[in-house]
């Protein structure tokens, strides 16, 4: 939910950004910022659902500042945009 930047997380393990890159992509199969965008997208998902607050709002508490890319990303990830997807969502 945080807007961390990949090198803070390599901070946060002590680790340099190469290496946190490295073991992080050996044990998770996927690259650091692939996997943190999924799980942004997977949980902006569920908030969608769950709640009708506006999207920038749900983009903002999934760690992402700006609304526009929010939109991008969602619609790339699940083929709807998330305005679309919160409507679908409150009209069942």
């Amino acid at each position: 939910m945080y807007d961390l930047k990949i090198q803070d997380f390599a901070n946060i393990a002590n680790r340099s950004l190469s290496t946190f890159k490295r073991e992080f992509k050996e044990h998770y199969d996927t690259s650091p910022g692939k996997w943190l965008t999924a799980r942004r997208m997977k949980r902006a998902k569920a908030m969608l659902q769950l709640d009708s607050k506006p999207i920038i709002q749900i983009a903002f508490e999934c760690g992402i500042t700006n609304v526009s890319h929010f939109s991008r990303v969602f619609k790339e990830t699940f083929g709807i945009s998330p305005s679309t997807y919160q409507q679908d969502w409150t009209h069942k």
